[in-house]
């Protein structure tokens, strides 16, 4: 399972791909909080 913030997601979406193609799960945070 991977952690990422909004923020990191946003400016960098394709750092997630390697994981989302894997069929991992992926966190994303705001403020330290899972928002989905």
């Amino acid at each position: 399972m991977q952690t990422v913030a909004i923020r990191d997601l946003k400016n960098n979406p394709s750092s997630m791909t390697k994981y989302l193609d894997e069929g991992s799960s992926v966190f994303v945070t705001r403020h330290g909080k899972p928002i989905g």
